[in-house]
C-alpha cells in the first residue's frame, strides 16, 4: 500500500479510515520527505504489534509534519471532495462511492447533512437489483451528478469573496 501525504493521512485518521498498523512506516516515509519531530521519529522507530502506541504517537506524528487532525467536518469535506474527484476522474467507481457514502452516513449523519453526496447513502442496494429497478447506465449518472453537485458546492465555500446575494426586490 502506498504510504498517503501527512494531509490525507490527518484527514482519515480523523474519520477513523485508516489501518493503523502502518502507521510507522508512514512516519519512516515522511522522515525520508524531511518532515522532523520527537513524535514522529519515535512512530517511525514502532514495529505494527502495539496499536494502542501508534494510536497515541499518530495525532503528535502528524503535527510534527505540520498537519494536525482537523475536525470531523472538514475530514468529512476533504473525503467527499477526493470521492468526487475520484469518480469523475474515472479513478473510482460509482458504486465504491455509494459504498463509501453509505458507510459515513450510517457514522455521521448529522454532519452529512446539505452535502449532495450525502444522498447516494444506501444507494448501493439499487446495484444489487438492478433488473428490479433502474438501469447501470441511470445509476452512475446519478452518482456523476451527486459528484459534480459536491464539487460546485466545495468550489462555492472555498471562495473567499463569496457572499449571498441581496434578497429579490430589495430597494436601496
Amino acid at each position: 500500500m502506498e504510504t498517503p501525504s501527512p494531509y490525507r493521512a490527518a484527514v482519515l485518521v480523523s474519520l477513523g479510515m485508516v489501518n493503523i498498523n502502518r502507521a510507522g512506516w508512514w512516519a519512516a516515509d515522511w522522515l525520508v520527505e524531511g518532515h522532523d519531530g520527537d513524535a514522529l521519529r519515535t512512530l517511525a522507530g514502532c514495529d505494527d504489534t502495539d496499536t494502542r502506541e501508534l494510536n497515541d504517537l499518530l495525532p503528535e506524528a502528524l503535527a510534527d509534519t505540520g498537519h494536525p487532525l482537523p475536525d470531523v467536518r472538514t475530514a468529512l469535506a476533504q473525503v467527499l471532495r477526493w470521492t468526487a474527484e475520484e469518480v469523475l476522474a474515472e479513478t473510482r467507481t460509482e458504486l465504491d462511492a455509494c459504498r463509501l457514502m453509505t458507510d459515513l452516513f450510517f457514522e455521521y449523519r448529522s454532519d452529512l447533512e446539505g452535502q449532495p453526496m450525502a444522498e447516494l447513502a444506501y444507494f448501493d442496494s439499487e446495484w444489487e437489483f438492478l433488473e428490479s429497478s433502474r438501469c447501470e447506465v441511470e445509476l452512475r449518472s446519478v452518482v456523476r451528478e451527486a459528484c459534480r453537485r459536491q464539487l460546485a458546492l466545495a468550489d462555492l465555500s472555498a471562495r473567499s469573496d463569496w457572499r449571498l446575494p441581496e434578497p429579490w426586490g430589495r430597494k436601496r
